[in-house]
Parts: C-alpha cells; sequence; structure tokens
C-alpha cells in the first residue's frame, strides 16, 4: 500500500493502547511491546486526520523523512481512531517523537 497509514499498539490482554504509529508498511514499525500486537486502523484518512488536528503535520513529516513516527500517551482507547482523547474533549498528553531506522 503507498500511502500513510496508523497502527495502534493493542493491548491483548485489556483492550487498551498508548502508542500509535504512523508508517507506509507494517515492515517499517517497530516490534511491538510484551503482549501487545500492531493493528492496522483500517478508517484512518492522513487528510481528514490532520484537518483535524494540524499538530500531526510534523508527526506525517517525521514518517516520511524517517519511515515511521511513533506517538506514545496518545490515550488510544480502541481501535476507532474518533475514540481518541480529542474526541472526548480531553487534552491529548505529551508527544513524543522516535526515529525509526
Amino acid at each position: 500500500m503507498n500511502r500513510l497509514q496508523k497502527f495502534v499498539e493493542y493491548n491483548v490482554t485489556d483492550d487498551s493502547s498508548k502508542r500509535a504509529a504512523y508508517a507506509f508498511a507494517p515492515e517499517r514499525l517497530p516490534p511491538p511491546g510484551e503482549n501487545l500486537e500492531w493493528k492496522v486502523v483500517s478508517s484512518f484518512n492522513a487528510a481528514d486526520a490532520i484537518m483535524r488536528d494540524t499538530g500531526l503535520k510534523d508527526i506525517f513529516i517525521l514518517a516520511i523523512d524517517k519511515g515511521c513516527a511513533i506517538v506514545e500517551n496518545e490515550l488510544a482507547s480502541s481501535l476507532n481512531p474518533s475514540a481518541g482523547a480529542a474526541s472526548r474533549g480531553q487534552p491529548i498528553q505529551k508527544r513524543l517523537f522516535r526515529e525509526q531506522r
């Protein structure tokens, strides 16, 4: 697939997530943590997402330049991108960027 995708690191034991990744392919993702697995958010649309949150611009640029950008503490509570903190009226916690090689 030749488009930016969103992946959520999903906890298989308690149905929660605290990290998201933006990448063009799952091969670019880092290994998931213990008891976690990466799931693609099939409904994700980069253009729609950046219109809702212009702060994603820097994340998308990093993903394009380095192949993958990780967002930690995004408070994504499910695989539904609209279930994030911003849609619940809560502030999104500090975003941390990490280069992937």
